[in-house]
């Protein structure tokens, strides 16, 4: 009888079927993952296949102590058999021992430079090493000595996708596809890569035809979930966030998914009470370590809670406007916030106190509560968002005038713009910086010769500020760079307010002019936040919003052009409106 194991490091974090249930097997310490190997030969019935097979049945139990003395008594019977060198070095590279790894697998090379099984391997731990070059040059070999072979297609295509080469990592995984012995593992990869690459109905299809093959694991159903949120399936997004979680209950991450499709579709009872299983994640539960026991939502008269700011400084503008609510219920109110925020915060009605994020507080506190479990706590609803503006002002004694001729205001509106996301490389945030961040030359391409009717002001700070700068002659706007002058939100809201119009991508400046109850036209993504709900072109949170989305993934071109349009009848109107009125006769 064949025998055939498959060598697993560790699955990549974009998301791969995993056993719901069962004993938890180690993790390696690989960054790609599943690398497939080729089946491996039957055992013989002598002493050294023993002491082989039992090496592999305590590799299997992860007893890597039990296994290493297991094959080191078959190599001292028979040392010249390469199939016990392998075997030495898939325990090596089990237990973190790469060099050894490497020295048993090389020794098997030396023996025999075509050895198919070592060369997955070593290309296995090539990649657990980062050396992506290495790892492709074995498998690349193994498919030359093998041609069609689904393992070797298979591993690289993981290199390929973790190059973010979708197109080869397309093809490498169809190609692995057909091997039944694989399982489901290529269909899999292949739904999570057409996905990532901006073909949803193609992910969609290929995570479909993985659970059709026997695929349950929580991952195919979160990774799915995505793929109908983009499709704009709601309903079935959220059967499948709702799978995703049944299948795996006690993870927060995917309750936070299960909450966000929720408040997408607008059903928001559910919404925030599910929301609020993001304070089990791991980054949560350390935001709140220092905080007192959790607010009920409770009324606590004569007493004084603790707000605490959390994820992205625009969370922070767009929910500061319960804190008044909150105050009706409670003593005082203390809130932290993040330093950019905090003279702006000043003018937020509700507050007694502000402090530093982690600044310390003197006083007695009776309970804390996270910024955005506020609308749980107030039972929002569509018809209940506190939308009144504006509910943040330009503190008093905070100017930034801007650069412009006095005859100018009565000839050219002055428009804000704002290109680019935050950029920030913690994991996780550098994909939705790329999806929400639209490049300024498309803007500037689209606008054409409104770049010269509008005193254009750049509000954009951080990395890519610069490219204001760096535009040519014929794509220029004409205007200022506030970027060195934008010290922070109060001198940000100085300038917004001398302006007539703000276009932003989905930033914190877009939630700012909002609470401002400046005009603010909000350029989306295809599949945007949860808090700009779908299918519509306004927001109940700003009512001087206006939406513009895209209709394909990443087609900024196409969602420029439309800007461009509706700029073109909005200066149309802003002139009309400051043309002297004609006397009656």
């Amino acid at each position: 009888m064949v025998r055939q194991r498959w060598h697993r490091i560790v699955w990549p974090k974009s998301g791969t079927p995993k056993p719901s249930k069962g004993k938890k097997r180690r993790k390696d310490k690989c960054k790609v993952g599943a690398i497939a190997v080729i089946p491996d030969l039957p055992f013989s019935g002598d002493v050294v296949a023993d002491a082989i097979a039992d090496a592999q049945l305590a590799l299997q139990r992860d007893d890597f102590d039990g296994a290493l003395g297991c094959i080191q008594g078959a190599i001292s019977r028979d040392p010249d058999r390469l199939e016990a060198m392998v075997l030495l070095g898939r325990i090596h590279q089990r237990a973190d021992r790469a060099a050894a790894a490497a020295r048993a697998y090389y020794w098997v090379l030396g023996r025999d430079p075509l050895h198919l099984e070592t060369l997955t391997y070593l290309g296995g731990l090539c990649v657990s090493l980062d050396e992506d070059g290495a790892a492709r040059q074995c498998f690349l070999r193994a498919l030359a000595l093998l041609p069609g072979c689904a393992t070797a297609h298979y591993n690289l295509g993981l290199l390929a996708e973790r190059a973010e080469d979708w197109t080869t990592a397309i093809a490498q995984f169809e190609a692995a596809a057909g091997d039944p012995s694989l399982g489901i593992l290529p269909w899999f990869r292949l739904g999570v890569v057409w996905l990532r690459s901006g073909n949803a109905a193609q992910g969609a299809a290929a995570l479909v035809e993985t659970l059709r093959r026997g695929g349950d694991g929580a991952e195919i159903w979160a990774n799915l979930t995505y793929a109908r949120q983009e499709l704009n399936d709601l309903p079935g997004a959220i059967a499948a966030a709702r799978q995703a979680l049944r299948l795996q209950p006690d993870n927060p991450t995917y309750e936070f998914s299960l909450a966000s499709t929720l408040l997408m579709a607008g059903q928001w009872t559910e919404g925030w009470e599910r929301y609020e299983g993001r304070l089990k994640q791991k980054h949560f539960r350390l935001l709140l370590d220092d905080l007192p026991p959790l607010w009920t939502g409770d009324p606590l008269p004569d007493q004084t809670l603790v707000v605490r700011g959390e994820q992205g400084l625009g969370d922070t503008l767009q929910f500061c406007r319960y804190l008044a609510l909150v105050r009706s219920r409670v003593g005082r109110v203390i809130l932290k916030c993040r330093p950019s925020l905090h003279r702006l915060l000043t003018t937020v009605a509700g507050v007694d106190v502000i402090c530093g994020w982690d600044e310390a507080i003197a006083e007695p506190v009776a309970a804390g509560v996270a910024l955005l479990s506020l609308p749980y706590h107030c039972g929002t609803d569509a018809e209940t968002i506190p939308a009144e503006i504006p509910y943040l002002r330009v503190p008093e004694g905070v100017t930034l005038p801007l650069n412009r001729p006095e005859t100018d205001r009565l000839r050219r509106p002055a428009i804000g713009l704002v290109w680019a996301s935050g950029y920030r490389t913690i994991e996780g945030h550098l994909e939705h910086y790329r999806e929400k961040s639209c490049p300024l030359n498309i803007l500037a391409d689209a606008f054409g010769d409104h770049r010269h009717r509008a005193h254009w002001v750049s509000l954009q700070v951080g990395r890519d500020a610069p490219q204001w700068r760096e535009l040519g002659p014929d794509l220029a706007f004409a205007g200022e760079d506030l970027s060195d002058r934008l010290v922070d939100f109060a001198a940000t809201a100085a300038a917004i307010a001398q302006l007539d119009l703000v276009i932003s991508v989905d930033t914190a400046v877009a939630h700012l002019a909002g609470a401002l109850g400046k005009p603010v036209w909000i350029l989306l993504p295809l599949n945007a936040d949860w808090r700009w709900l779908r299918d519509r072109d306004d927001s109940p949170w700003y009512p001087t919003a206006r939406l513009f989305r895209q209709t394909a993934r990443d087609d900024w071109p196409e969602l420029a052009q439309r800007v461009a349009i509706a700029l073109r009848h909005w200066q149309g109107q802003w002139q009309e409106q400051r043309r002297p009125q004609r006397q009656p006769a």
